[in-house]
């Protein structure tokens, strides 16, 4: 099927960098430059919208600090907590950090002797770590710790490409996968390869094209960046949702593909929009499985002609049975951005940034509720959000990117207070 490509609105390359990320699964939220938000999106308290069934077919309160403690805390960019006290942070400089005690304290756990600003990072959980450095003119290295980062080893893996660094996935300290994706004009490949031994050696993974006479390398896709198409692969599936933000022309479905023989048969479904916004522009997100029960989200954008937003919604599918239907949820939420966090945590809980709230689901995306947080979530010229993390629907942490420093709050209640951590 071929698509046109000819941008009538260019993304500037942090739009275009943020979307790849979200696309290809990796948990990365860059903090949003306040210019390149679209004009037109509304400031209100966010509320939550009835979808109708689809078209046939054609707060001023200051956060209270904790007591001091005699630890130096780092400044930590982005940090990935595996469950309500334990978790992984890293800085600017690139050393990582690991907490055991829901983010009070932070100790480096830096692999010695490595250089900074490692990237491609796995975590599995609070022993389980792997780091990756790629670098043209060095082979790729992989550093790996199974006590919480007291302790690394450092590998040379065999059969990953070393020309791009890879996305890296474990499901267990044994097994997992990664992506090494290629991109360049307008164009994404992705080829996976897994590893058995916990990253030593790496295979290809036999891939074969969801477009027909597309002749590729071995396990290799062919996607759109520009068009901000998305890409999910486990040993269960692979999927690829088409996005339209490339031609900027609704094609007035949810494109997608999935394959449950790693390609050697792909079928094709398009999922209807909701009636109300059947002209919408769709920009796929990160898409999440939980056993055979699934999680599509989209974002649907509609500007006007002076290139302000008419509308952006948070819209969810979702599939029970592994990804052979999809269903429309009946809610969806107003006030996103393409920097909206969003996290579903099981098969029933999810929670998004909706504006300056928080909304929260315990049943499967199918009613949401709002939160409203004792902190400013909205953007200024000098200050924004730039993560939010939840272990649970309780336990959440945020960082703040604020003239340079970036604090960290925690919020034990689900996000309507928080306490400011950093000293």
């Amino acid at each position: 099927m071929a698509r046109t490509t000819l941008i009538r609105i260019l993304p500037t390359l942090t739009l275009l960098l943020a979307s790849l990320a979200c696309n290809l699964g990796i948990d990365f939220n860059p903090p949003p430059i306040p210019s390149q938000i679209p004009a037109g999106i509304p400031s209100h308290t966010p509320s939550v919208i009835t979808v109708l069934p689809p078209t046939p077919a054609p707060p001023t309160d200051n956060p209270a600090a904790p007591p001091p403690t005699a630890a130096p805390f780092p400044a930590l960019g982005q940090i990935e907590m595996q469950d309500a006290a334990n978790g992984w942070g890293s800085d600017e400089a690139g050393r990582l950090y690991h907490t055991s005690d829901g983010g009070l304290t932070w100790l480096d756990r830096s692999p010695k002797n490595a250089p900074a600003g490692l990237w491609g990072n796995a975590f599995l959980d609070a022993d389980h770590a792997w780091l990756q450095l790629s670098a043209s003119d060095a082979p790729m290295q992989i550093f790996r710790t199974s006590d919480g980062g007291q302790t690394w080893e450092s590998l040379t893996p065999n059969g990953l490409d070393s020309s791009g660094a890879a996305i890296l996935r474990f499901t267990s300290p044994t097994d997992g996968w990664g992506e090494v994706a290629g991109l360049g004009a307008g164009n994404l490949y992705i080829q996976v390869c897994e590893t058995r031994d916990g990253g030593a050696n790496w295979a290809v993974v036999p891939l074969q094209p969801f477009r027909a006479n597309e002749e590729l390398p071995l396990g290799s896709l062919h996607l759109c960046s520009m068009c901000g198409d998305a890409f999910y692969y486990d040993a269960s599936r692979v999927l690829v949702v088409e996005g339209d933000m490339g031609s900027m022309e609704t094609r007035n479905a949810v494109h997608l593909y999935t394959s449950t023989d790693l390609g050697k048969n792909w079928s094709e479904q398009n999922l209807p929009l909701p009636a109300q916004y059947g002209d919408a522009l769709v920009a796929p997100l990160e898409i999440k499985f939980f056993g055979n029960d699934g999680f599509l989200p989209v974002r649907l954008v509609k500007y006007n002609t002076d290139n302000t937003t008419a509308y952006d919604i948070f819209a969810v599918y979702v599939t029970h049975d592994s990804g052979v239907t999809w269903n429309l949820t009946p809610t969806a939420l107003e006030n996103v951005t393409s920097y909206t966090f969003q996290r579903f945590l099981n098969a029933n809980e999810a929670i998004v940034q909706c504006g300056p709230a928080l909304c929260v689901s315990r049943d499967s995306a199918q009613t949401w509720q709002t939160v409203t947080p004792n902190i400013d979530l909205l953007p200024t010229d000098t200050r924004w959000v730039a993560q939010i993390r939840f272990a649970d629907l309780a336990h959440g942490w945020l960082i703040v990117y604020d003239n340079g420093a970036y604090p960290l709050y925690k919020t034990e209640d689900g996000g309507a207070n928080w306490t400011l951590l950093t000293r």
